[in-house]
């Protein structure tokens, strides 16, 4: 999956283009990627870190995605935040993720270092 176009676009909050939060990213890569068609969500939402309704939203949405011990590219990485799913990206390889996050473009890094790996919650594709 090549997704050197999304390098560098620019984060925010419920953001859906050209400037997008960590979901919208998602959104856009996994449609055009992959052809998935996701829900928005943005109006459902305050911000990218809204400890109430983004795990609700993440709650509603389950029954549309299967969890997966083996991550493969078009899949999503769900990482807990405090305690709560609250930032996802999109992965690439066994490694390596897209994402986006306030105050960092979107970019490709590696979800299994000492950053990231302890706070993935699973990882998950589209049904």
């Amino acid at each position: 999956m090549d997704v050197s176009k999304y390098i560098g676009l620019e984060f925010e909050d419920r953001g859906r283009g050209p400037k997008y939060d960590c979901y919208g990213l998602c959104v856009r890569v996994l449609e055009d990627e992959c052809g998935h068609k996701l829900p928005d969500f943005s109006d459902e939402y305050i911000h990218a870190h809204d400890k109430f309704n983004i795990p609700l939203l993440v709650a509603k949405e389950r029954p549309n995605w299967k969890k997966v011990d083996t991550p493969e590219p078009g899949n999503v990485v769900v990482f807990s935040i405090g305690g709560m799913p609250l930032h996802v990206g999109v992965v690439l390889d066994n490694r390596k993720m897209l994402h986006i996050a306030k105050g960092i473009n979107a970019c490709i890094e590696d979800f299994t270092s000492k950053k990231w790996a302890s706070r993935v919650e699973g990882f998950y594709a589209y049904n």
